[in-house]
């Protein structure tokens, strides 16, 4: 009987035991439903995020894809005016050259060269002057009188001879706006922010050529002085270092600057059809460029804080003599 209630008491004891671990577990698996449901609530909540967030990458991809066609479009319009405009040009040019080579052929054929004089002024002056000569030669002119009454022969020819060197100042008319000239139109003075172009009055399209710029002023520490123009053959120069430039591209940097006191020399040799640069009378680098035909006019490109002074009427200097 002792042994029977001994059995009794342990198994209500193990009853008991099993009682709370049942319990337990029914809590546990109340509390694994309600994970479940915080599972499905926070998917969602993911699934959301995830669709958002692919939503606005799609948009971002669409719109720089838009961006991007717009700039190709955009690129490819600039490169057809760019080529209509060289086209153009090139069109033009032939135009003028087959003109040329059909009076040269003429002109061959033709004994009395009075029959190609070009008449350069008809009017009441008796005093002219002809624009558009070259320099170091001689041209040959005849003159005639005409009235009410009718007009007189031609007078015998008379001879023209031009100047030995070019001389030439900045055209203001031609050069950009930004810029303050000197009463003689030889210093100019950059006014703006942007880089502007100063042009010269004369063009050359044979002959040596050597002219020098004198720097006046030069306030700016990193902005180059001179030379920022993709549209002529230039040297981009500032304290430190220069490079030879044409059409967007830099080439051949050269070490050495300018400072205010400096000069800059420019050598154009159409005999040879080359371009060089100078600093303080000394080569800055090699020929810059070569292979150039047509009609060149000075230029120089400034901006704020530069002033330069242009010198002509200079000889070459004598190592390019040697040359």
């Amino acid at each position: 009987m002792f042994v029977f209630v001994l059995l009794q008491t342990e198994l209500s004891h193990n009853l008991q035991q099993l009682s709370e671990r049942a319990k337990s577990t029914t809590e546990f698996i109340q509390r694994l439903k309600g994970m479940s449901d915080k599972v499905n609530e926070n998917c969602e909540e993911f699934e959301g995020i995830v669709a958002a967030q692919c939503d606005a990458l799609i948009e971002a991809l669409l719109r720089r894809r838009d961006q991007l066609i717009e700039c190709i479009r955009q690129d490819k319009e600039l490169r057809m005016r760019a080529l209509k405009e060289q086209v153009a040009t090139c069109t033009s040019r032939l135009q003028q050259t087959t003109a040329l080579l059909q009076f040269c052929i003429e002109a061959l054929k033709e004994t009395d060269s009075t029959a190609f004089l070009q008449e350069v002024y008809c009017g009441v002056e008796t005093i002219c002057t002809v624009d558009g000569l070259h320099f170091r030669c001689l041209y040959h002119a005849r003159v005639k009188a005409f009235n009410g009454s009718g007009e007189g022969d031609y007078s015998e020819l008379i001879g023209l001879q031009t100047a030995e060197v070019a001389w030439f100042t900045f055209d203001q008319i031609l050069s950009g706006p930004g810029l303050q000239y000197s009463e003689d139109s030889t210093t100019v003075t950059g006014e703006g922010w942007e880089h502007r172009v100063a042009l010269g009055s004369v063009g050359f399209s044979r002959g040596v050529h050597y002219w020098e710029f004198s720097v006046d002023k030069f306030d700016a520490d990193t902005d180059p002085a001179f030379g920022k123009d993709e549209k002529g053959w230039a040297m981009y120069i500032d304290r430190q270092r220069s490079w030879f430039q044409h059409a967007g591209a830099h080439e051949q940097r050269v070490e050495g600057g300018i400072q205010p006191g400096s000069t800059i020399g420019v050598l154009l040799d159409l005999n040879q059809h080359c371009l060089s640069y100078y600093v303080n009378d000394e080569p800055q680098g090699n020929v810059a460029f070569k292979n150039l035909y047509g009609v060149f006019y000075p230029a120089i490109s400034i901006n704020r804080g530069v002033s330069v002074t242009v010198h002509t009427t200079l000889d070459a200097p004598s190592d390019a003599e040697d040359t």
